[in-house]
């Protein structure tokens, strides 16, 4: 899929700004997808991005933890198990699902919840949540400003559908607008459709600080820390 602009054309000025700054207002900024409200998919209304992708309508709302109903918190901790457990198990970072929730409810946490609005007969709901991405705005491991993408879980039957992508993009803007350096995620090597579609589908690379760019590494390396610079 084409990948999509998103947000008002930015000045250059970021060198001038200390990235310490550059993290707090991002951090303090009310709500993310405004930087958006120009755009033709931001929905004014309901202060959300609506938009189609292969075909799906869907709604994108921002959230802080503590915003989201208790319905939708349960749901997030149990899709990111279903898709997640096995890896963990099989590795040695193993599944806590009280761990989990405790990253979602950290105090830099940021949500954004994909909702699928096409009707469906058998249910009453009038959109139904199908992805969600939780980033930070904090610092990297060299003190960069950076976005760093936590989590990207979508429902099974709506991956390989660019959902994604479109998610990705849209944090990688995201960045862009609040002048970050680059975005970074952490694969664990034993999901290789997760590490195909960053370094594939996205271009992101090996960072200069994973940890198989040390050769002092006695244990197995089970992740990969990779990043994309936000130009």
């Amino acid at each position: 899929m084409p990948k999509k602009s998103f947000g008002k054309k930015l000045s250059s000025n970021r060198a001038t700004i200390p990235d310490e700054l550059l993290l707090r207002m991002a951090n303090e900024f009310e709500n993310p997808l405004l930087k958006f409200d120009d755009d033709d998919v931001y929905d004014q209304d309901r202060q959300c991005l609506s938009t189609t992708i292969t075909g799906i309508p869907i709604s994108i709302k921002y959230f802080l933890w503590t915003k989201i109903p208790n319905e939708l918190q349960e749901w997030m901790i149990n899709l990111t198990e279903i898709n997640m457990k096995d890896l963990y198990d099989s590795c040695s970072w193993k599944w806590n699902r009280q761990s989990k929730i405790n990253e979602f409810k950290h105090s830099t946490a940021k949500h954004l919840i994909v909702f699928d609005l096409s009707p469906s007969p058998s249910s009453s709901e009038e959109e139904k949540p199908i992805a969600f991405v939780h980033f930070r705005f904090e610092k990297g491991y060299v003190s960069d400003a950076v976005l760093y993408c936590y989590e990207l879980q979508i429902e099974k039957s709506y991956q390989q559908k660019g959902i994604g992508s479109y998610l990705m993009n849209l944090l990688e803007s995201l960045g862009k607008q609040f002048r970050m350096k680059k975005s970074i995620v952490t694969v664990l090597k034993n999901n290789q459709q997760a590490y195909q579609f960053y370094t594939n589908g996205l271009q992101f690379r090996i960072d200069k600080n994973s940890p198989s760019n040390f050769d002092e590494q006695q244990q197995p390396i089970e992740y990969e820390i990779l990043s994309k610079k936000i130009s």
